[in-house]
């Protein structure tokens, strides 16, 4: 039997997934306008990192006589643009260059831009231009890493920023990627003549089939298909090895589009529209794919097919179907005067733009998970669940406003961390996700237990006391208390606010717990270090006296050496904390890494360790930082390294390379190495294995807080018995917040 507060869940879960379901239909994808974009879309690949696009927008005659294209990224920020200070005329996109037609004072010339929108020109003599002013431009294919395109009679492709000429009159020219052959389609006054040529335009064989003015060429994987029209029909001739064949459609060009060996076509019905498909390699045989039978479409107008799916516009909506004929989406949108103009279409894994040359359309398409429940729902499943929310909210009704005294609650509270919920019974009832790992709780086990239960653990007494006290004081209190977990103490400042029901009853309590540990180690951080400037006086007179007492005999001397080698240790420590505890601000400086490096060593004296051989490794590069922090960082490391030797011979080396946003700082060295425990450990305040050898712990503390000013990482290398390696990953780019010097 059903509980009120299973009832409660069952009635959110079956309100929310209602919502969703009237929310939707039975699209399979759902297409939304995204954008408008007021230029013509020019190429956009989603497969690769960098994911961009890129538009050109054509200013008008009348206006600056200029083309501009815009590359937009990933979030669609603007990433660059590029100016062309003459009219584009006519645009080739290969892969991820623009091959542009530029005509400027009457002369015509070649531009590339590239996908980054770089430039180069292409020079085109006189007497070429003349022969490439006219007649439409369009791509021909790859024919031995040479691009050829065709515009009006004229055959030509690029190399090497050189244009060169290939001798045809012919409208027509295609090449077959899969035969290696060009098909050229002449049209004289009284017939039609098609000329087969190898890559070498050597006539393999020729063929004269009629009298038609044909307006377009396509390949596939056995010949090519020449289109025709006339009215309000399209005539369609297939030349293959061995026979021609040729079919007749009631259907404009708009309608019909080609894909690999076959041919989408949409027809005109009495009742509505009919989408076909035809085999050309198979005498066009043709196979009924959809029927599209709604009422409030009207006037067809594009038909376009990419490698997924066929793309349906009308003047007033979108279909999108797969290639067998299955409707994924039906979308109804006003396009206005859009298609008086040419359109194009580019499709891509989440969008798809509709451009003419003036204006791209930014659909964003999105799978509906629940298009098969839509129908399922609104058979039989609608009159049965609203019968059951209305019977779940009678008794949810009785609930809503305790649950709601606590949300208020909740949101109040400006704070952000451990947040947990007891009810006045003492059970553990509500949490959110910072509480499930501070108490180790799984993420589907189930709460209602006594608090006592999930408080078992001895490092969460002061947790468990600070709820015992709530509930004996049922008043708003704080308090700071300290846990250990994983051998590190953790501050927190723990507060309490009683729940009341709505009749003022006790009904739990409301904990909320922040931590300060961070704060404190600041705070901790900043008077050592106002304590070590006031040592500084002291220990440089101790060091002065030192070095001007007279040494009488050898031993003497070793023990002036050893006092002033441990004065200038303890100045180099005071040092650190002075440069980074006193000050959270950078003093940004452009330095040369390698000098940088070489300094830090020079701090080190050769005679105090006999047994260690020092190397600097770095090209001579600069970068931005505060040098002073930063030298502390990696001589603290440095000093690690030594510590790890234990007094054998050994290597601690300095590198320094900088990648792509990126300078690395290294520092290895062949001491003893470290398991993973200690690794683990190794960056945690005031962790030290080398006690005996002067470690403190603090160095952790000082090299974390420079790296955290310079906004950088750091990253531990190290195996037992081999040596370790630290390394500082620290950003070119500085936030804005850090103050340059």
């Amino acid at each position: 039997m059903f509980t009120q507060k299973r009832l409660i869940c069952i009635f959110i879960f079956l309100l929310v997934f209602t919502s969703d379901v009237l929310s939707l239909d039975d699209n399979r994808i759902s297409i939304n306008l995204s954008r408008t974009i007021d230029a013509s879309i020019q190429y956009s690949n989603p497969k690769i990192s960098n994911n961009f696009t890129v538009f050109l927008k054509k200013s008008p005659s009348w206006a600056s006589q200029k083309s501009t294209f815009f590359r937009y990224n990933a979030d669609w920020s603007l990433a660059t643009s590029l100016d062309v200070s003459s009219i584009v005329s006519e645009v080739i996109q290969f892969n991820s260059q623009f091959i542009c037609f530029v005509e400027d004072n009457r002369k015509l010339s070649l531009l590339t831009v590239t996908s980054d929108l770089d430039t180069f020109s292409i020079i085109i003599p006189d007497s070429i231009s003349i022969l490439l002013r006219t007649g439409s431009l369009s791509f021909v294919g790859n024919v031995s890493n040479k691009h050829y395109y065709q515009k009006g009679t004229i055959l030509f492709y690029l190399e090497n920023q050189n244009i060169f000429l290939q001798s045809t009159d012919s409208k027509l020219v295609d090449y077959n990627e899969h035969t290696k052959l060009f098909t050229l389609v002449k049209q004289t006054v009284n017939q039609t003549i098609v000329e087969v040529r190898d890559t070498t335009f050597k006539l393999l064989k020729q063929d004269i089939i009629d009298k038609k003015e044909y307006l377009s060429i396509n390949n596939y994987s056995q010949g090519v298909i020449l289109t025709s029209t006339f009215g309000n029909y399209t005539h369609l001739l297939s030349i293959s090895s061995n026979t021609i064949r040729s079919t007749t459609l009631e259907v404009n060009t708009d309608l019909l589009k080609f894909f690999h060996s076959t041919v989408f076509v949409l027809e005109k019905k009495v009742n509505g529209f009919q989408l076909n498909s035809l085999n050309l390699n198979d005498n066009f045989k043709k196979n009924e794919l959809l029927v599209i039978n709604d009422p409030f479409l009207f006037e067809a107008e594009y038909l376009f097919c990419t490698e997924k799916n066929i793309y349906f516009f009308f003047r007033n909506g979108i279909i999108v179907s797969d290639k067998n004929g299955e409707i994924l989406s039906k979308e109804y949108f006003q396009f206005g005067n859009f298609f008086d103009l040419p359109v194009s279409l580019i499709e891509n894994n989440q969008y798809t733009y509709l451009s003419n040359e003036n204006s791209t359309f930014v659909f964003k398409h999105s799978p509906n998970n629940l298009w098969w429940f839509y129908k399922l729902f609104f058979s039989i499943g609608q009159y049965f669940l609203i019968i059951l929310l209305g019977i779940i909210f009678v008794f949810g009704l009785r609930k809503y406003f305790q649950k709601n005294k606590i949300l208020q609650t909740l949101l109040g509270l400006q704070t952000v961390g451990v947040v947990f919920v007891i009810d006045g019974l003492g059970r553990l009832t509500l949490l959110n996700e910072l509480s499930r790992v501070l108490l180790k709780i799984p993420q589907f086990d189930g709460l209602g237990r006594l608090y006592y239960y999930y408080f078992e653990n001895k490092a969460l007494t002061p947790f468990r006391e600070f709820i015992e006290k709530s509930f004996t004081v049922r008043e708003p209190i704080s308090q700071e208390i300290v846990i250990e977990t994983d051998d590190v103490n953790r501050e927190f400042l723990i507060s309490s606010t009683p729940i009341l029901s709505s009749t003022g009853r006790f009904s739990g309590v409301l904990i909320t717990a922040v931590e300060i540990t961070e704060q404190l180690e600041s705070k901790r951080l900043e008077n050592w270090a106002h304590l070590a400037h006031d040592m500084q006086t002291n220990l440089s007179i101790v060091k002065l006296n030192a070095e001007n007492i007279e040494s009488n005999s050898e031993a003497d001397g070793e023990r002036t050496r050893k006092i002033i080698f441990q004065t200038k240790l303890l100045m180099q420590r005071i040092r650190d904390l002075v440069t980074v505890g006193k000050s959270s601000t950078l003093e940004l400086e452009t330095v040369y890494l390698s000098v940088l490096l070489q300094d830090v060593f020079n701090e080190f004296d050769p005679i105090m360790y006999p047994s260690v051989t020092f190397i600097v490794k770095s090209n001579d590069f600069t970068m931005v930082c505060d040098p002073k922090k930063l030298s502390r960082a990696v001589r603290n490391a440095v000093e690690n390294a030594i510590r790890s030797l234990q007094g054998n011979p050994g290597i601690v080396e300095l590198s320094a390379w900088k990648e792509t946003g990126t300078t690395y700082i290294s520092i290895n060295d062949t001491g003893v190495g470290m398991d993973e425990d200690t690794k683990k450990n190794m960056l945690k305040p005031y962790f030290t294995t080398s006690k005996k050898y002067g470690g403190t712990g603090i160095g952790s503390i000082i090299m974390q807080k420079v790296l955290a000013l310079h906004n950088a990482e750091i990253s531990v290398e190290s195996e037992v018995g081999t040596g370790t390696k630290i390394i500082f990953k620290i950003p070119e780019i500085i936030p804005q917040r850090l103050r340059t010097k």
